[in-house]
């Protein structure tokens, strides 16, 4: 697995505060084809966020991650509304 994705995951989950350097725009592009096959999206959106603002990912990958991100979360509330009694 690629050494920046692990680090992002890492940012993710609190155990880092930022990437161990700035990434180029095809090292996100790789980042999102591995987050986008594992499932991983909204996690690392969370990453992402938590990131130093010269280390996010360029914009047009930003909104691209945000808007999946956001079809995610209204999918999993209609999943839990369906589960309600």
């Amino acid at each position: 697995m690629n050494r920046n994705f692990i680090e992002l995951l890492q940012v993710s989950v609190g155990t880092r505060d930022e990437l161990s350097r700035g990434l180029t725009d095809s090292e996100w592009n790789e980042i999102y084809r591995l987050a986008e096959s594992q499932g991983l999206i909204g996690i690392l959106f969370g990453g992402i966020e938590r990131l130093p603002k010269e280390q996010t990912p360029f914009m047009d990958l930003l909104m691209d991650l945000l808007g999946q991100t956001e079809y995610l979360k209204t999918q999993n509330e209609l999943g839990t509304r369906g589960t309600r009694r």
